[in-house]
Formats: structure tokens, C-alpha cells, sequence
């Protein structure tokens, strides 16, 4: 059941992060996840803590998808809810970089996401 309940949550959360063709468009990746906020926010609520010119942190407060699984008494499917994100993560790898060190879905307050330029 976790492999299929990680697969539902990546074809959920691919639409998060902005699309960009290669890593030299990070700008318009900062720029776009300012403006997908207005939609986002709907089913999130993640303020930008930080955001320079290689780096955006997030503190997403909320996740409807946990907060389902909680509801349906299964709080055991949190973490491979979250695993999703690492999935579409991997699949953007030559585009950034992601780091992560809490996730709502195993108990923390919020999901710290941070997404950092990469360097050619």
C-alpha cells in the first residue's frame, strides 16, 4: 500500500514546484512559486522565510494530505506522503536541488522546504 499511496501524493505535489526548462531559470523558478502562492495557498498555507538569489525556504504549515490520513485514522501513511516530494525532487534534479529535515507527515509542526539553484 506505501509504494502506491507515495505514487498518488507525487502526482499531486509535481504541481507545486514551478516548471523550468535547466537550472539557469531559477529566477523565474523563485518568481513563479511567489505568484503559484496565490493558488497554493488554497490547500496550503507556506510562507517564504527566506529567499536570495540561490535559495528559497518554506515552512509549510499545513498539508491536506496528512491531515486526510490522520483523519481516515491512518497517520502510518504521513511519511509516504511526504516521500512524495523527494520523488519530484529526484525527477528535477538537473534543475535544483531540495533539502528537508522535518516533514508534518512524521510528526514535525511544519515541512521545511528548501530549494537551492544549481551551479554549473
Amino acid at each position: 500500500m506505501a509504494p502506491g499511496v507515495t505514487k498518488l501524493a507525487k502526482s499531486m505535489q509535481q504541481f507545486f514546484p514551478p516548471k523550468i526548462d535547466n537550472a539557469s531559470e531559477f529566477e523565474n523558478f523563485k518568481t513563479r512559486l511567489k505568484d503559484k502562492r496565490r493558488i497554493w495557498r488554497l490547500l496550503f498555507d507556506y510562507p517564504i522565510d527566506h529567499i536570495d538569489a540561490h535559495t528559497v525556504k518554506l515552512s509549510i504549515q499545513n498539508c491536506p494530505f496528512v491531515e486526510a490520513a490522520i483523519k481516515l485514522k491512518l497517520p502510518e501513511l504521513g511519511p509516504h506522503i511526504c516521500q512524495g516530494d523527494w520523488d519530484v525532487a529526484k525527477d528535477n534534479s538537473e534543475k535544483w536541488t531540495f533539502e528537508r529535515s522535518g516533514t508534518i507527515g512524521t510528526g514535525c509542526e511544519i515541512c521545511d522546504f528548501v530549494y537551492k539553484q544549481i551551479h554549473n
